[in-house]
């Protein structure tokens, strides 16, 4: 009955009669969704759910039985199974159960195929840029990126220069560690060598206590 009702709304179905085999049908087609009934010998519903989420972390499972409680239908939704149906159903009910699943997957795939692409595109994920002085910058900082060489990065305010640090720091060795930025035109003069060096306590009037500078913060990994 379920083939039938599936096919005509024009999904691809196969039917299997065991559990055991519709996990194994599971992990050889890799499906989009599985409709398990729950009472079936060898092995309930939520054994397969979870066999199958498992196994096929991608294939969703919708749970139907005759036998509903809330017990059920709460432990079927904890450990994975994005539907719980009880028969006798309406058609158009687990159409719409369906339809919601695909849709899900279907975004899911779209959004993915979106951030490869962009992936691909921008070269790092901050930055967005496909012209050719782009690719110039890419160039540029993954030449850096490992190096232990002072990088000096200038240009007009707002135009990326602390997205271009991150990036060197993100794509280097240096990725375990804290990425340190400091405004130094907020530090007062007084207090310029204490925020980037640190100091010790009794090192002037005010300093209770040890400090670690800036500069010694960004060597400890994270």
């Amino acid at each position: 009955m379920l083939e039938r009702i599936l096919t005509k709304a024009g999904h691809e179905v196969f039917v299997e009669s065991a559990p055991d085999s519709a996990l194994r049908a599971a992990a050889e087609k890799r499906f989009d969704l599985m409709i398990t009934d729950y009472f079936m010998p060898g092995m309930n519903g939520t054994e397969l759910l979870v066999a199958v989420r498992r196994k096929c972390p991608e294939t969703d499972v919708i749970m139907m039985t005759a036998f509903a409680s809330i017990d059920n239908a709460v432990d079927a939704i904890r450990k994975g199974a994005y539907d719980y149906i009880v028969k006798p159903f309406q058609n158009d009910d687990l159409l719409m159960s369906v339809q919601r699943v695909l849709e899900r997957r279907r975004l899911e795939r779209e959004n993915r195929y979106l951030r490869e692409a962009l992936a691909k595109r921008s070269g790092f994920g901050r930055i967005v840029g496909t012209s050719a002085v782009m690719d110039k910058v890419f160039s540029a900082i993954r030449k850096v990126a490992d190096s232990e060489a002072s990088v000096l990065i200038t240009g007009e305010s707002g135009t990326g220069k602390e997205l271009v640090a991150r990036a060197i720091h993100e794509t280097g060795r240096r990725k375990d560690h804290p990425f340190v930025a400091v405004n130094c035109s907020a530090l007062p003069d007084t207090l310029l060598e204490s925020e980037l060096f640190g100091h010790v306590k009794g090192a002037f009037t005010g300093a209770t206590e040890n400090k670690i500078g800036r500069v010694s913060s960004a060597e400890y990994k994270q």
